[in-house]
C-alpha cells in the first residue's frame, strides 16, 4: 500500500507569540489573521499517484529514487555549464570521464538507467508503464509488451556484473529484475518500494 498522507500545518500564529515581546500581543495576533501562512497537504487514509493514462492502474512507486535520482541527475545541467564556461575545459572533461568510467557509472548512472521509479499496468493494451530518471533530471516514460518482459534469475546477474551489484546490493529488490526481450532493457525495482497489492493481483500479472 502507499504511505499516509498526514496533515501538515505550519502557520505564523504557531511561532509569533513564542517571542517574548510579542507573548499575548494584538499586533502577533493581526499579524497571523492578515498573513497567515497556513499550509495543509490533502488528507487521505491513502496516498493514490496522479494517473499516467485513464485507464491506467498503479502499481509500484519507488518514493526515494524518484527525487534522488532526479536532484542528482539534474546537477548535470551544472557541470555543463561549468564546462562550457571554465579556461581548462578539456582538462576538466577528462577528469570527468576518468570518474565516470572507474565508478560513477556503476555506482550512479548504470542505477537510474535501470531503475524504474514508478510503474502502471495498461489492461487495455496488455502493456505496462514503466518510468525512469533520463539526462538533465527528466522522466523518461516507457511502454513495455507484458509478453516481452522476462524475470532474470539473480545469481546469474550477480556473476555477470559482480561490481554493480555489490554496490547495489541493499539497494534494489534481487527477487525482482526483468529484462524487455525486444529491447534488452533492464529493468530494477527499489527494495523499499511501494507495491499495490490489489493491482499485483489482476489476472495480467499472473
Amino acid at each position: 500500500m502507499h504511505p499516509e498522507a498526514r496533515e501538515r500545518f505550519f502557520a505564523t500564529y504557531t511561532w509569533l507569540p513564542k517571542i517574548t515581546p510579542l507573548y499575548n500581543s494584538t499586533i502577533a495576533k493581526y499579524i497571523a489573521t492578515s498573513f497567515s501562512s497556513v499550509q495543509a497537504e490533502a488528507v487521505s487514509d491513502v496516498y493514490f499517484p496522479p494517473k499516467l493514462h485513464e485507464n491506467g492502474i498503479n502499481i509500484y512507486t519507488s518514493y526515494r529514487f524518484g527525487k534522488a535520482f532526479r536532484y542528482g541527475r539534474s546537477l548535470e545541467i551544472v557541470g555543463g555549464i561549468f564546462f562550457l564556461t571554465t579556461k581548462y575545459p578539456i582538462y576538466y572533461a577528462l577528469v570527468a570521464l576518468f570518474g565516470y568510467t572507474v565508478g560513477f557509472n556503476a555506482y550512479f548512472y548504470e542505477l537510474t538507467r535501470r531503475t524504474v521509479i514508478r510503474m502502471d499496468l495498461l489492461p487495455h493494451t496488455h502493456q505496462i508503464v514503466c518510468q525512469k530518471v533520463g539526462a538533465f533530471g527528466q522522466v523518461i516514460t516507457k511502454l513495455h509488451q507484458i509478453s516481452d518482459l522476462e524475470h532474470v534469475n539473480f545469481s546469474e546477474q550477480e556473476t555477470k556484473e559482480n561490481y554493480f551489484w555489490n554496490l547495489h546490493y541493499h539497494k534494489l529488490d534481487r527477487n525482482l529484475i526483468f529484462k524487455d526481450k525486444s529491447t534488452g532493457e533492464y529493468l530494477t525495482f527499489d527494495s523499499e518500494g511501494w507495491w499495490d497489492r490489489q493491482a499485483l493481483e489482476h489476472e495480467l500479472l499472473n
